[in-house]
């Protein structure tokens, strides 16, 4: 990750400490990005009930597998998952029990 927290911050027209506000951590700044870069997709209609997820998720697979953006989130996934206020998409910190937090 060659972007600083504080060139995002910057080139944001925001302080840092907004971003730390939102996420952890740079990884978790990085994750919500990428994430937010992915396309789901819409649930396919093959006709069958056991088809329409298996299509979903080949499509699904595909996307992530046919860019750089998809590639680099299973490595940041995992370095997230072991942390405090591990991450959620949206930014949103989590709560002990690893569902999002109350507001603060």
């Amino acid at each position: 990750m060659g972007e600083s927290v504080e060139g995002v911050a910057a080139s944001s027209g925001v302080h840092k400490s907004t971003l730390y506000r939102w996420w952890a951590d740079k990884a978790a700044l990085v994750a919500d990005a990428l994430a937010s870069r992915m396309d789901p997709g819409s649930l396919p209609d093959t006709g069958t009930t056991r088809g329409d997820p298996t299509a979903w998720l080949r499509g699904t697979i595909a996307n992530y597998t046919a860019s750089p953006a998809g590639a680099a989130m299973p490595a940041l996934i995992a370095d997230l998952a072991g942390r405090p206020g591990r991450w959620t998409p949206s930014g949103q910190p989590s709560s002990p029990s690893g569902g999002p937090a109350a507001p603060r």
